[in-house]
């Protein structure tokens, strides 16, 4: 896993909201530096898959990871979500890696796309905190009636790649922001602010997929409660709470997280201490 790294946001941002952290876990993730990069290791990626496994119905992986995303972004300003879903391959993200932060992305219409997810190997359900992630980042970019479905193709199945599908029926400025061009956020020439254009071409390309719907779909639900989608507000210098969090408890109705097989399957491993930043 050399040249791989995971940025220090998403462990001050669990530290501060994951319930199932013990109040040793939580001090310690308050350790890591906001502001660096740190390895991402097998290690690393067993100590997340089992946060998830003891709290299945949390939604913090979500949050952090959009989080991140949100914390690239000047304040007061927001990335149109044709350009942002367009762009996401290039966009801040939880992890970075030689080939960029693991999405690709293909629009297939004016108002959907189809993406995929190939970073932090080893973090058996990263596709169900993805998935969120997904959710709130078109949300936090003015789209209305987002979707987003994880689709056939995932590498808990033995797949290279996670696959979704996400469109909006619509979009509107949030409230109070204005928006910002990908060249003027990534500093770009202007010929590579390309996300009207490529939805564009997509729209125009498209053709009708006449498949079954239970055919692709592998997780129809969206992991993410409904209250998630409000701004994040966690400080990178927020104190750590001090009482111990319960795990918690997953609704009768709720199903339950997929399983790791194959190459991803977990494997125990001793949890590390936060390592030097990069």
């Amino acid at each position: 896993m050399a040249d791989l790294r995971i940025s220090g946001k998403v462990f001050r941002f669990l530290s501060a909201m994951h319930p199932a952290l013990s109040k040793a876990e939580r001090k310690r993730y308050a350790g890591y530096d906001p502001e660096h990069w740190y390895d991402w290791t097998a290690e690393v990626a067993a100590e997340f898959s089992d946060l998830m496994k003891r709290s299945p119905r949390d939604t913090s992986f979500a949050r952090g990871f959009a989080y991140v995303g949100q914390k690239g972004v000047p304040e007061g300003r927001f990335v149109p979500v044709d350009k942002m879903v367009a762009g996401l391959p290039r966009l801040a993200a939880a992890f970075e890696g030689p080939d960029g932060n693991g999405f690709a992305v293909e629009p297939t219409a004016a108002t959907s796309a189809h993406v995929t997810f190939g970073g932090m190997p080893g973090f058996d359900n990263a596709c169900i905190a993805v998935l969120g992630e997904l959710e709130q980042r078109m949300q936090a970019s003015g789209a209305r009636g987002v979707e987003v479905r994880h689709v056939k193709g995932c590498r808990l199945q033995g797949e290279d790649r996670c696959h979704f599908d996400v469109s909006w029926s619509g979009a509107a400025a949030p409230k109070g922001l204005e928006p910002i061009s990908l060249a003027e956020l990534l500093g770009e020439d202007e010929a590579h602010d390309d996300g009207e254009e490529r939805f564009r071409a997509g729209a125009d390309d498209a053709t009708p997929d006449g498949g079954d719907a239970d055919d692709g779909e592998q997780v129809a639900q969206v992991a993410v409660e409904d209250d998630t989608a409000e701004d994040v507000a966690v400080e990178d210098d927020a104190p750590v709470e001090e009482e111990e969090s319960q795990p918690a408890a997953p609704a009768p109705d709720d199903p339950p997280p997929p399983r790791a097989s194959g190459a991803f399957r977990r494997t125990s491993a001793a949890r590390p201490a936060a390592p030097a930043a990069a």
